[in-house]
């Protein structure tokens, strides 16, 4: 099967299981990292494929808005499109119904639709370690799915609401770097949004920060950390969503 795939994984979460279902579909094809202004701004070409498989992260219910972006701006006229968005252990909402509602409206026919778990981005606590080897297998079992469904000509039903939740809007915060920063610069060519200064990399505009926290993961010296109006909501999220394990689930209907 020809597959071209499209992801945004600011934490690698989403990666791990875009590449799962992936690997799972064909063993060649073309893998898009969108994640950076400079991934995206890469001519993404979609020719003969059987498939084209995209995924992104949740962020408070709903796709990033940058790649949400991103995605209005493709053609998928005539493709046979399987999406799948990956989430913290707490609830996708609207992410999925908007992720199809983009696709739909630049011509795409969506085959299958999967929601995941992966450790959310703001806590160790809440999700530790997954994507784990149950949701790899949970990916591989998706990948079959989507293949079962290849020759479907109207898009699949998929939870969700419209109009979607309205995106959360909160004081502008951001990460703030201690004294242990060696200026490699890792932080800066990992924002996907170039957030962070290149020429000094303990600045950041907090008006643009997407929060996804990762400078974090990438600094090799563990100098950066995130600003302290998130600790409620880091709180708030151990207390509520870290007892229960949520499954994958996916729609092909």
């Amino acid at each position: 099967m020809r597959v071209c795939g499209i992801y945004f994984s600011p934490t690698n979460t989403t990666k791990i299981i875009v590449k799962t279902v992936f690997y799972g579909l064909t063993d060649s094809g073309r893998l898009y990292d969108a994640t950076t202004p400079e991934g995206r701004r890469l001519p993404f070409v979609s020719g003969s494929e059987d498939v084209v498989l995209i995924g992104a992260p949740v962020y408070s219910g709903r796709l990033p808005e940058v790649f949400a972006d991103y995605l209005r701006e493709k053609d998928f006229r005539g493709k046979k499109v399987a999406a799948l968005v990956v989430y913290g252990n707490r609830a996708y909402e609207d992410a999925l119904v908007e992720l199809k509602d983009i696709i739909t409206s630049k011509g795409g026919v969506l085959i299958a639709a999967g929601a995941f778990i992966g450790e959310h981005s703001y806590t160790s606590e809440v999700a530790f370690g997954r994507p784990d080897a149950g949701d790899k297998a949970k990916a591989g079992e998706f990948a079959r799915a989507i293949e079962k469904n290849i020759s479907r000509e109207i898009s699949v039903e998929v939870p969700g609401n419209r109009p979607y939740r309205e995106r959360r809007i909160s004081h502008p915060m951001g990460p703030h770097t201690g004294d242990t920063c060696i200026q490699c610069h890792l932080c800066a060519e990992k924002c996907p949004v170039g957030a962070i200064d290149f020429h000094d990399s303990r600045k950041a505009d907090f008006e643009k920060c997407l929060h996804c926290h990762r400078c974090i993961y990438s600094c090799p010296v563990g100098a950066k950390t995130f600003d302290r109006g998130m600790e409620p909501i880091r709180r708030w999220l151990v207390e509520h969503c870290s007892e229960k394990r949520l499954e994958p689930e996916w729609f092909t209907e």
